[in-house]
C-alpha cells in the first residue's frame, strides 16, 4: 500500500497492478485531520470547493499473512474510510458568538446520527424553532460534504453501515 499526502484535501483512490500482477491501493491524501484552513466556509454561500480542505477521512485496513509452502506473504485483507468533517467555529467565535475557538475532526456519519436524535427530539416544539432551523441545515451540510468525500474517494471504499456499527 502506498499512503501519500500533503495536498490538504482528499484525493482519489487508485489500484495500481505491479510487475508481478499483485495489485497496490494507492491512497493520494486523506485531506487535513485537523485544519484552520477554510475557517470562514459556510455552506450554501461559499462554493463548495472551498470546504474540501476540511473534508477529510480516517483510513482503515487489515493485513493478512498468507502462506504457500515455505514462502509467506502479506496483503491488504479490507481496506476502508471513515468520512470526516472538520468542525471550526472561527466565525462564531471572532463575532464573539461562542467564547473558546474549537477545531476538531467529526465522524460525519455518528455526527449525523447525533443530529437525527436531536431533531426527532425538539420536533413540534415551538421555543426550539431556531435550533430546529440550525440543526436541519448542519444535517443538510453533512449530507452534502459526504457526497463530495463519496466522489472524490469512490463510494466502494466508504465504511458500510455494517462496519460502522462492527460488525
Amino acid at each position: 500500500m502506498i499512503i501519500g499526502s500533503h495536498p490538504h484535501v482528499l484525493q482519489p483512490v487508485s489500484l495500481v497492478v505491479k510487475n508481478d500482477g499483485a495489485v497496490v491501493p494507492v491512497i493520494y491524501s486523506l485531506g487535513n485531520l485537523v485544519s484552520n484552513q477554510s475557517r470562514y466556509y459556510v455552506w450554501g454561500v461559499s462554493h463548495e470547493d472551498v470546504g474540501r480542505t476540511r473534508d477529510s477521512a480516517i483510513l482503515r485496513f487489515k493485513i493478512k499473512k498468507v502462506r504457500q509452502g515455505d514462502l509467506s506473504s502479506t496483503m491488504i485483507a479490507e481496506l476502508y474510510f471513515i468520512p470526516l468533517w472538520g468542525y471550526n467555529n472561527t466565525l462564531l467565535y471572532e463575532k464573539k458568538m461562542e467564547k473558546m475557538l474549537t477545531i476538531y475532526p467529526s465522524p460525519i456519519y455518528e455526527e449525523m446520527e447525533r443530529i437525527e436524535k436531536e431533531i426527532e427530539r425538539i420536533k413540534g416544539i415551538e421555543e426550539k424553532a431556531g435550533l430546529l432551523k440550525k440543526l436541519l441545515t448542519e444535517y443538510e451540510m453533512l449530507r452534502a460534504r459526504l457526497e463530495i468525500i463519496k466522489n472524490t474517494i469512490g463510494e466502494d471504499y466508504i465504511a458500510t453501515e455494517a462496519v460502522r456499527a462492527g460488525k
